[in-house]
């Protein structure tokens, strides 16, 4: 980060005069923010991604050409999810291009990715760039806690009222 600090950005903040080192790096560190959520990425857009969040969804793509009409191509997924590309990785390199960085899929496995940081990560052939697409993934969302029922809160505050009661009077008690 000190490095882009000391080139692009250090122009931009001559330039525009008023700019402190502290607003410089909060400019920076907005236009490096993750992709998700700005556009599509390798022709994905925000209602274009098919939920595969459910833990047995089917999260496998055929590498090939018929991956340009595939609705398949653009695929959201919960972190910690696998996506495997299969077909021929010579014919039709897979990698790693557009949206959020690190990007997983340039270091993926014989096709196989697991994503471990919500993101939204493309993906393109190395030989034919109209096989593209891209992965959204996102956070587990957390289980909801219970809610207590009508009288549940009221139950708990006398509960807790009692104990802290109970506790007092033992504590002025002599002990026998």
């Amino acid at each position: 980060m000190q490095a882009a600090c000391n080139g692009s950005m250090s122009r931009r903040k001559y330039a525009a005069g008023s700019l402190s080192r502290g607003g410089a790096a909060l400019l920076l560190m907005l236009a490096a923010a993750p992709a998700q959520g700005q556009g599509p990425v390798n022709d994905c857009a925000a209602g274009d991604f098919l939920d595969r969040t459910v833990a047995n969804a089917e999260r496998s793509l055929t590498w090939g050409f018929s991956i340009q009409t595939n609705p398949e191509r653009c695929m959201r997924v919960m972190v910690g999810q696998q996506v495997r590309w299969v077909g021929s990785f010579g014919a039709h390199p897979l990698d790693a291009e557009g949206g959020d960085l690190p990007n997983p899929i340039a270091q993926h496995d014989e096709g196989v990715v697991t994503f471990s940081t919500p993101g939204t990560f493309g993906y393109v052939c190395g030989f034919h760039p109209v096989m593209r697409g891209a992965i959204r993934v996102v956070a587990p969302v957390p289980a909801p806690v219970p809610a207590l029922g009508r009288f549940g809160a009221a139950g708990l505050a006398l509960a807790v009222c009692g104990v802290v009661a109970w506790q007092a009077r033992k504590r002025r008690m002599p002990e026998t």
